[in-house]
């Protein structure tokens, strides 16, 4: 295939050509009529190239949204779905993405807040009552670092109409936090083998290396983690609801 014109196909000894005449496009196929003689056929095929082009960047377009909607459906962590949602147009749409994260804003012009729950206790703390529906049992995170769970028990919530719920108490100290969760995160799967479980003990031991950080950040590490333990691979229902009382002032 030469990408001239029939001038230069001819002498080149080529058999067909692509080229551009006043903003159209035109294709030349040469046919043998023997004792040495041939000709060119030449067609304007400007519609049919649009129209090839314009299926092509729907094709792309389509692979590019599955591709997002699968990436970003099993993106739990924030930072993580910062950088899928940079990366995956840069086939599509450039050869580089650059994300530029701008400074927080100074923490004087935060809003502030005061809180008060009925648990508070003079003197700070704060006393937690949980009941139990057939989740795992709470996790406690004391300000060194030691996790121990909260016994709660109780009934699958749905499975009998008259289930009994059991109810638990925790009292927590200034820094000191109570994190709920479902199984979604100790059963993830994944890991160097790609088939075992998070588990409760790195569930904890990402807790333990954790203490002392806001609830807000708390949850986010700990998405991040298991994200990271599953590599991409899809996932259970995953829920976390964590609670802490306020550090002293």
């Amino acid at each position: 295939m030469c990408r001239g014109g029939v001038a230069h196909a001819a002498g080149g000894g080529e058999d067909a050509f692509d080229a551009e005449h006043r903003g159209r496009r035109l294709r030349g196929v040469r046919r043998d009529l023997g004792a040495g003689r041939h000709a060119w056929y030449v067609r304007d095929v400007t519609e049919e190239h649009t129209r090839d082009e314009a299926l092509r960047a729907e094709r792309s377009r389509t692979a590019f949204l599955a591709q997002a909607g699968s990436r970003l459906g099993l993106s739990m962590d924030r930072g993580q779905t910062v950088r899928t949602t940079a990366r995956l147009p840069v086939p599509y749409l450039a050869d580089l993405a650059l994300v530029v994260h701008l400074p927080p804003p100074p923490a004087e012009n935060r809003p502030h807040w005061v809180r008060y729950a009925e648990g508070d206790a003079p003197g700070g703390g704060l006393t937690v009552r949980v009941a139990g529906g057939g989740h795992p049992s709470p996790l406690v995170v004391r300000a060194d670092g030691t996790v121990a769970p909260l016994p709660v028990g109780g009934m699958p919530v749905g499975a009998l109409a008259a289930a009994r719920f059991a109810e638990a108490e925790a009292r927590l100290a200034p820094g000191e936090l109570l994190l709920a969760y479902t199984n979604g995160v100790t059963e993830a799967c994944g890991g160097p083998r790609g088939g075992e479980v998070f588990g409760e003990q790195r569930l904890r031991a990402a807790l333990a290396s954790a203490a002392g950080l806001p609830p807000a950040a708390l949850v986010d590490r700990l998405l991040h983690r298991v994200e990271k333990w599953m590599d991409g691979q899809s996932q259970d229902d995953i829920a976390m609801l964590a609670v802490a009382a306020a550090p002293d002032a």
